[in-house]
């Protein structure tokens, strides 16, 4: 609902008083007349106008001088103040009247249509930097809002993280305990049952285990916790361990797994190889995964000439994973780097996995 705005008018007299109720009469406005300079700078301290009409010729008050006063009351710091005379109002008057802050000064009588149109502008005006301050009000609001929503998000967030992290320490500590055990087993002699046993005993073991260890890095990840170690290592070494401990995996899949180094990459490489290592076995564990049979190739280039590399001694090495799988659509290579997604296909369900192998490369890369 608008607050009907309120015209002050100064030391009027009833003729002028008539005029301008007669000449408002259409429009919604509330007009309060005061008679004195010392009313009118009461009133301008305690409400919002939308105008002040003030007479010239106040007894024993310099006009100039109290247009000041007027503006200097907060809420009415930017009230236009138009003054009225019944007189003619030479230049050198009407020079000093904008200069003290007044808009316009009007000759009393004169055409109603020509004075409402003058007081609609500024009521018009009025509204509209009403209508402004609420939305820079709401805007700040919002923001507010926003910004104490985000932060509990994070807290929330957070809070996730660590309970996840915690969860998967205490769940990896006796899984560990297990798998030792169902080592220890499967070395005692066992018939055939108790073999396959065992077995699944390890495999689902194991399973939880990379679950688990996907889940703890996540969360150290979205909890901003995660610190990526830096050493030097030789790159050819580190994919010659990489690739033999999939070799088993592919070979009992019929896939033949190879790989080849361009000759001109460094080999004695600073940074993390343990994430670096935990990225290309992701990589190349999917393709063998979603593989049948066939063949999957690795790629390792240079390919820092091709992008703009910070620092004269860092490089820019692209590791290149080429099978003929079951491929991924076009729609799931949108989403396929999103936390806990999975493609959609029948041959994808033969397959556990926790959806976020490809989510946490991503992060460790960026």
């Amino acid at each position: 609902m608008k607050k009907q705005p309120t015209i002050l008018i100064i030391n009027a007299c009833k003729d002028s008083i008539d005029f301008i109720s007669t000449s408002l009469d259409s429009v919604d406005v509330n007009i309060q007349p005061v008679h004195s300079e010392k009313e009118a700078l009461d009133k301008s301290r305690q409400t919002e106008f939308v105008l002040i009409l003030s007479n010239l010729h106040i007894p024993n008050c310099n006009v100039f001088e109290f247009i000041q006063q007027l503006h200097s009351a907060e809420c009415n710091k930017f009230v236009p103040v138009i003054l009225f005379s019944n007189q003619n109002v030479d230049e050198d008057t009407e020079v000093k009247i904008i200069e003290s802050g007044g808009v316009d000064i009007l000759q009393f009588p004169m055409n109603q249509k020509v004075f409402l149109g003058k007081v609609n502008i500024f009521i018009n005006y009025f509204y509209q930097k009403k209508n402004h301050e609420k939305e820079v009000k709401d805007k700040i609001e919002l923001e507010k809002r926003y910004e104490t929503s985000l932060n509990d998000l994070k807290k929330a967030n957070s809070l996730k993280s660590n309970f996840l992290s915690t969860v998967s320490h205490e769940i990896r500590t006796p899984l560990n305990a297990i798998l030792g055990v169902a080592e220890v087993l499967g070395e005692t002699p066992l018939d055939e049952e108790q073999e396959e046993y065992v077995s699944m005993l390890q495999k689902a073991g194991d399973n939880l285990l990379i679950l688990i260890n996907d889940i703890l890095d996540f969360s150290k990840i979205e909890a901003g916790e995660m610190v990526l170690e830096e050493s030097s290592f030789h790159l050819s070494d580190l994919v010659d361990e990489t690739i033999l401990l999939l070799s088993v995996k592919a070979h009992e899949n019929n896939i033949n797994l190879q790989y080849q180094l361009e000759q001109n990459l460094p080999m004695n490489i600073y940074g993390d190889s343990y994430r670096l290592k935990q990225i290309l076995v992701n990589l190349v564990g999917n393709a063998i995964k979603f593989t049948p049979s066939g063949e999957i190739f690795v790629h390792v280039s240079d390919i820092s000439n091709q992008h703009q590399v910070i620092g004269e001694d860092c490089v820019m090495i692209k590791f290149l994973v080429q099978d003929n799988g079951i491929g991924i659509s076009d729609e799931d290579q949108k989403t396929i780097f999103n936390s806990f997604t999975q493609i959609h296909s029948p041959a994808s369900r033969q397959h556990t996995g926790t959806g976020l192998g490809l989510a946490i490369c991503k992060k460790l890369i960026s």
